[in-house]
């Protein structure tokens, strides 16, 4: 990597499928928590998806995800421990009164679930197998709870939103994410996700740990983001590795 004013320049090329990807990145100089490191795995979520995404175009699909549709945005979103604390930083640089619009959508769904019971066991989703995680899915897509950060069918923190956000894109009618199954939305094939990378770089127990997208607040709150500063470019390393 290259040395400028601010920041060290450099890639990394990927063996994916569809051929070789090359990954701009800029770190920060000199040690960071992972925490502030999040933009960067932002971009490099992206830049995997779009190659993903040129590679279902060529095979024919096209994204049909649009403003307006918001149907994801009533999914199960699982976001690392890390994540619930960029979200909460999030929800505090909001201005009023949209912050405290914001912070009581998270508290009545935080709400809703406990009184349906699915608080506990969602908070367990990182030892659930597939089948258990699956029923977890379905039955929190029955509360119909909206992403706390879903304004006029699109989200307002676009910019800013969780890894698995990005890693989710379909090719299948929009209107068919209404009402999900198998065999009726077909999602764009991310076979390197980010998300996982960063899950199990930045986790406390050396493992990815997942939490839902409506209860990182509540999380964040109970769990101090304790990680020590390190090395940019060794938190880069990391998260690549985990990605494998």
């Amino acid at each position: 990597m290259k040395k400028n004013s601010a920041s060290l320049e450099g890639s990394v090329v990927v063996s994916v499928r569809g051929g070789k990807l090359r990954i701009p990145m800029s770190l920060p100089f000199g040690n960071v928590r992972p925490l502030r490191m999040l933009p960067v795995f932002h971009k490099i979520a992206d830049t995997f998806v779009e190659h993903f995404e040129r590679l279902a175009e060529e095979e024919g699909g096209k994204v049909s995800c649009k403003k307006g549709c918001g149907a994801c945005c009533k999914q199960l979103v699982p976001v690392s421990e890390i994540e619930t604390h960029w979200i909460k930083e999030v929800v505090e640089s909001l201005p009023e009164p949209r912050r405290s619009i914001v912070t009581e959508r998270f508290e009545h769904a935080v709400d809703i679930l406990k009184r349906s019971g699915l608080s506990e066991p969602l908070l367990n989703l990182t030892g659930a197998d597939p089948e258990e995680r699956r029923r977890l899915g379905v039955e929190y897509f029955s509360e119909g709870l909206e992403c706390p950060f879903l304004e006029e069918g699109a989200c307002s923190i676009h910019d800013r939103r969780p890894l698995a956000c990005r890693e989710y894109l379909v090719t299948s009618p929009a209107e068919n994410c209404a009402a999900p199954t198998p065999e009726s939305v077909k999602c764009v094939q991310v076979d390197v996700k980010v998300s996982n990378g960063v899950a199990r770089a930045t986790s406390h127990e050396g493992k990815a740990k997942w939490v839902p997208l409506v209860l990182a607040l509540d999380w964040a709150e109970a769990n101090e983001e304790t990680s020590s500063p390190r090395p940019a470019v060794e938190i880069a390393k990391s998260v690549f590795t985990g990605l494998e």
